[in-house]
């Protein structure tokens, strides 16, 4: 479009000239009067001419937020102060168009903003509404509109007539209150850095990988009493079922799995499945208690024999090998894993044989009520291994049958669990091992399990699981893999 568009001011819509069926007028506050009203052809969409002729428009609708196609503005035909719309600098005619990047960074966005306007602004009440319209032009959009209540209306004309609301404020009485609400929101938005947050949750979707938790194993060397998984008592899954899943679901974008369990050493085709996994170019993780890595052990619950792990060179073939350490000491640990010999020097005699090996380990610390005064003590263990590359650090999570049963005495606030976080990213800022934090909100409905009778599944917080499919049924096989995220 050209720069010298044709334009009307109007002091209401309805005044507007009649024009040719092939063209249309894009209302914008502002101008001689209330209205500037732009000729445009009639399938170009607003967000195009928002993109391309800002400077046409009012200072006061330009836009006090804007990032990787996210755009915050005044709205552009109501006078209201703080009546936000959540736009994109691309067209989505509606919601199912919209990648899930933006559908995810939105809601942030609406959250933050809703947030100000309470705090900041002493707003009472703000109501989020969804629009997308059944024409060419449209682009799906958001609203963040505030409730006034010291209005000369009937209190329920706000829900009955909401015409009538927004035509309530009168443009000439708004405008520098519009400024003014633009510019604190704009300020709090950058005091927090949410650009940053922004670009973060950005990086984060759009490079996330495709992955799977697989539980193949239901036994285990020790219990743990906060354990998430859900065991079944019928037979483990078989190495047929496992690859030829993951064969179908390597060719339809699966990039990494964690095999788990239970202890998947006690698994006695582990070596074989790792094996056919690393063929497959899949990237490994091996979550494992690791006992049997340095001697023999027995399985408390079938009294099987699981002989030493002596295949060093398929573990090199595994990406990282998650330990457990919850404590610095043996009755810290203790509190949570039960095991009938002392599992914290256990664990240090792994780390020290890993140590020798050119083989990665992630140490995994559960935070609960027992340990969360004991993360620099547990740091301070850790940073002397060469062999720990990454410590993920996760909040208690209430699920699995263990984990909900004994919640009570594990559960901890999320604040806690941040103080907990600051302290030890103070303590290990120049250290060279990696230091992922995880809130149970974080993980809640976040992970794709499959459980070790293959039965694929997803829990929140309050351990509700919904299962997509099992593994011994081909026909479910796409609703697993299309619901990973």
């Amino acid at each position: 479009m050209k720069k010298n568009i044709e334009y009307v001011d109007v002091e209401n819509l309805n005044e507007l000239p009649k024009l040719k069926n092939d063209k249309r007028y894009l209302e914008f506050l502002g101008g001689t009067k209330k209205y500037r009203c732009f000729v445009v052809d009639q399938n170009y969409p607003r967000c195009n001419f928002y993109r391309d002729h800002l400077e046409l428009i009012d200072k006061m609708l330009h836009p006090i937020y804007k990032n990787r196609g996210i755009v915050v503005a005044q709205d552009n035909t109501f006078p209201i102060p703080g009546f936000y719309i959540i736009s994109f600098n691309k067209q989505f005619k509606n919601i199912i168009e919209l990648p899930e990047s933006l559908v995810v960074r939105t809601s942030y966005i609406i959250q933050n903003i809703r947030k100000i306007l309470l705090d900041k602004l002493n707003i009472k009440f703000v109501n989020i509404y969804y629009e997308e319209k059944n024409t060419e032009s449209n682009n799906v959009h958001y609203w963040i509109m505030p409730k006034y209540e010291n209005l000369d209306l009937n209190e329920k004309i706000y829900e009955t007539d909401m015409y009538n609301y927004l035509n309530s404020f009168e443009f000439s009485k708004t405008y520098k209150k519009i400024l003014k609400y633009n510019e604190i929101v704009k300020n709090e938005l950058e005091k927090i850095n949410y650009k940053k947050i922004d670009d973060e949750l950005y990086n984060k979707i759009e490079t996330r990988e495709k992955k799977i938790n697989l539980c193949i194993a239901k036994h285990c060397f020790i219990t743990c009493k906060g354990c998430y998984n859900n065991f079944c008592n019928k037979k483990e899954i078989s190495y047929k079922e496992i690859i030829l899943f993951l064969k179908y679901a390597k060719e339809n974008g699966l990039e990494k799995i964690t095999l788990s369990g239970g202890d998947p050493l006690t698994r006695k085709d582990i070596s074989k499945i790792i094996n056919k996994c690393s063929k497959l170019k899949l990237k490994i993780n091996l979550d494992t208690v690791g006992l049997s890595l340095t001697k023999s052990r027995i399985v408390p619950s079938t009294k099987e024999k699981i002989h030493k792990f002596l295949n060093i060179n398929i573990l090199k073939k595994v990406e990282s090998i998650g330990i457990p350490l919850d404590g610095s000491n043996n009755d810290i640990v203790s509190t949570f894993r039960i095991y009938k010999g002392d599992l914290f020097n256990e664990i240090i005699n792994i780390l020290e044989f890993f140590d020798k090996k050119n083989i990665k380990i992630c140490i995994n610390t559960v935070l609960h009520k027992e340990n969360l005064q004991d993360v620099e003590n547990i740091y301070n263990i850790i940073k002397k291994h060469s062999c720990v590359k990454k410590w993920q650090v996760f909040q208690f999570m209430p699920i699995g049958t263990l984990g909900s049963k004994n919640a009570a005495n594990y559960n901890i606030e999320v604040n806690d669990f941040l103080t907990a976080k600051k302290k030890i990213e103070k303590i290990s800022k120049n250290s060279n091992i990696i230091v992922n934090f995880k809130t149970a909100t974080e993980r809640s409905y976040n992970y794709m399990l499959i459980n070790s009778n293959g039965i694929a599944y997803k829990v929140n917080l309050d351990n509700e699981i919904e299962t997509f499919g099992r593994l011994s049924d081909k026909s479910t096989w796409d609703n697993i893999i299309n619901n990973l995220f």
